[in-house]
């Protein structure tokens, strides 16, 4: 027994060198019950550090959180690297998924409220299969009953960070839903997706990640994997729904499915014929300027949002060029 003890304590004679870290922790993580551990859904606490946070706000600070990569650079439409399970508990990919859940999350300001949305390494200019993804209580209690129903969003989702995911569809059921993403700003589009997936990978603690996801969440999960193989919203979108976010009330051209769980009986134009003569008739959407007068200072607004029903329905044929109308 003497012996043994004498073995670790450093620099006592005779004593046997000590593991290296990393195997020093492994052997003494608790052992699972039964030998098995049970898998995880990814959820994970990201560790907050005050003073790290301090520095990396200072102006011109080294450390500050690296810019959402935006549509065209070639980092985006690479496939990412699997994650070594060995690394995953290193510092360097534990501080990748710290720096995506604030990046995600945005800065704290007063009055500003996280509303929930899903973030990938390769958006950070990191090429590994690394996701984070929240749907917090704030973003989910502003929208009303229908809205909840129709996104998928009827209960909120603490954070969840994923090492190489794989995905499976849960069901055949299908679901339309608008998507947007950082790396895409100021546009939406509807996709259709499977409505639920089966979610295997590693969460940040090294442990099996195995759930069924649904909803939301399982539209964001799609769309990050989406984009560790290069591939954006834009891509696998309905490309007549695509639409300026200033232009998000107009209504879908005709031949676009509804929002929500797809059936037999829910597919069709949403609007009648004249219904959408009359919102036609109404223009479209201009921007934020787009109410202005004709002013020197600021232009003439005269362009249409994409998104905006009158670009997206077909032109009448002027038979008569001496008409008023």
């Amino acid at each position: 027994a003497l012996a043994a003890a004498r073995a670790w304590v450093p620099g006592a004679r005779g004593a046997r060198a000590r593991p290296s870290n990393a195997r020093w922790l492994r052997r003494a993580a608790p052992a699972a019950v039964d030998g098995v551990e049970e898998p995880t859904d990814g959820s994970w606490n990201a560790p907050e550090k005050v003073a790290s946070e301090m520095i990396r706000s200072l102006p011109g600070s080294s450390t500050a959180d690296r810019k959402v990569l935006l549509v065209g650079k070639g980092m985006l439409r690479r496939k990412s690297k699997m994650v070594k399970p060995e690394r995953i508990k290193l510092e360097k990919a534990q501080e990748v998924a710290e720096e995506l859940v604030r990046v995600l999350r945005g800065p704290k300001l007063p009055g500003r409220d996280f509303k929930g949305g899903f973030l990938t390494a390769p958006q950070l200019g990191t090429p590994s299969r690394l996701i984070v993804l929240e749907d917090p209580a704030a973003g989910v209690d502003k929208l009303s009953s229908e809205e909840r129903v129709q996104q998928g969003r009827e209960q909120p989702f603490n954070l969840k960070a994923i090492f190489n995911p794989r995905l499976k569809p849960a069901s055949d059921v299908t679901s339309v839903s608008w998507e947007k993403d950082k790396s895409v700003p100021g546009y939406r589009a509807l996709v259709k997706r499977p409505a639920s997936v089966q979610v295997k990978g590693l969460d940040p603690e090294g442990r099996e990640v195995d759930y069924v996801a649904s909803g939301q969440e399982a539209r964001w999960i799609q769309q990050a994997v989406d984009v560790l193989d290069g591939i954006l919203f834009t891509d696998r979108c309905i490309m007549r729904s695509l639409r300026h976010l200033d232009a998000r009330d107009d209504p879908l051209p005709p031949d676009c499915p509804p929002l929500g769980v797809q059936s037999a009986d829910n597919t069709g134009p949403q609007l009648s014929e004249e219904e959408l003569v009359a919102k036609a008739e109404q223009g479209g959407s201009r921007g934020l300027f787009g109410g202005l007068p004709s002013l020197p200072i600021f232009g003439q607004p005269s362009a249409l949002l994409a998104g905006s029903l009158l670009l997206r329905l077909k032109a009448k044929e002027v038979e008569d060029f001496g008409s008023s109308e």
